[in-house]
């Protein structure tokens, strides 16, 4: 009987020394509260360092004491709800000395010993961790905003070229119709004066002469109907004065009555478009 409670207690022993190990050797802060009175009744060297107090003060102090004031309700608050669950998380932002602030987080658990109930806490300093997510979260935000910025110029360019590109168009509109004019008002009429002309010599010249003035004539036509097929495409006067769709189905007539072929338009477009647009797509088809 005494043989075994000497193995026990060797046993107890061990259990506590292994413990002793791994709670004064863990990477992370480490501190054992009493659960009722928030007292603090053991911590590691690195909770030590994590708090900035010394082992023989910290076990003097409660918990919420190693915080700020203001945080005294939510260090209350996290221990009410461990001591509840079993469990609970446990995130700080602390200033210390010099104002540096310190972050840190970890995990309680709440237990009982000999009948008394106990909070481990295990907290890690996140400082580090903290400050990147913030840098990248500044970064985020300053490229989002220079993309805002630059989408802006952009819409800003856009507006510009439309604009550039209206009066381009219209300058371009303006300027056939002005060389369409030419044509008409000066090169038409002297290859119509010069059919005419080459006509009357026609009925008035012998045979000699016949077909020479028959040549001209036929090139006068030909320069005729090429310089009214350069106006048309320049300038026409049915897309003027009545629009692309009217204009289209007299070209379509024109193409019937030529192949001898039937035609078929198809439109939803019952008002004239826009002079530019039309311009454009008849220079194009």
């Amino acid at each position: 009987m005494e043989d075994t409670s000497i193995m026990k207690e060797c046993e107890f022993d061990q259990s506590n020394g292994i413990y002793r190990m791994l709670f004064e050797t863990s990477a992370d802060a480490i501190v054992l509260i009493d659960a009722l009175t928030g007292q603090i009744v053991n911590c590691n060297k690195e909770y030590e360092l994590l708090t900035g107090f010394k082992f023989e003060d910290l076990i003097k102090m409660e918990i919420w004491d190693t915080h700020p004031a203001n945080q005294r309700k939510k260090c209350t608050s996290i221990m009410r709800k461990t001591l509840k669950q079993g469990y609970g998380k446990v995130e700080f932002d602390d200033v210390r000395a010099k104002g540096a602030v310190i972050h840190s987080e970890g995990k309680g658990r709440a237990f009982t010993f000999n009948g008394k109930a106990y909070i481990q806490i295990v907290v890690r300093n996140s400082t580090e961790e903290v400050q990147r997510n913030q840098e990248l979260e500044l970064k985020v935000k300053e490229r989002t905003s220079e993309l805002r910025d630059t989408m802006r110029k952009l819409k800003v360019y856009n507006q510009k070229l439309r604009k550039l590109t209206s009066e381009y168009l219209r300058a371009q509109e303006k300027e056939r119709k002005r060389i369409a004019i030419e044509l008409h008002d000066r090169v038409t009429q002297d290859l119509i004066n010069l059919c005419h002309l080459a006509n009357e010599l026609k009925e008035q010249s012998d045979e000699s002469i016949r077909i020479p003035v028959e040549n001209v004539l036929s090139r006068a036509k030909n320069a005729l109907a090429e310089t009214r097929n350069i106006m048309r495409t320049l300038y026409p006067s049915t897309l003027a004065r009545y629009g692309l769709i009217e204009m289209m189905r007299q070209e379509l007539g024109n193409l019937e009555s030529k192949a001898g072929i039937s035609t078929q338009l198809k439109d939803n477009q019952p008002i004239k478009l826009d002079p530019i647009i039309e311009i454009n797509i008849q220079t194009r088809w």
